[in-house]
């Protein structure tokens, strides 16, 4: 096991550039295939646009969360459906 480690470790440490490159891209732009991690292995750089910056919640999304925050997933749904008589 030991030696399985050694080998994992040194491979990541030989290539801890790469990753780190990776790693700032995927931090940027959220998803990458595999042309963009070719073109950051090779030394380039990403040539597209970042995605756009996502907006903050609206109120009413903030107003559902405080709704399930208070009675659980079933206060987030209005409750339980009212149980009619002869219906199982």
């Amino acid at each position: 096991m030991n030696e399985q480690y050694e080998r994992a470790k040194k491979v990541l440490l030989e290539r801890r550039e790469g990753l780190d490159k990776i790693a700032e891209a995927l931090l940027e732009y959220e998803t990458l295939d595999l042309a963009d991690v070719d073109v950051l292995l090779a030394g380039g750089a990403i040539n597209r646009p970042p995605p756009p910056k996502s907006q903050p919640p609206s109120s009413s999304a903030t107003g559902d969360k405080e709704k399930a925050k208070k009675g659980g997933i079933l206060g987030s749904l209005g409750g339980l459906p009212k149980a009619e008589p002869g219906k199982a």
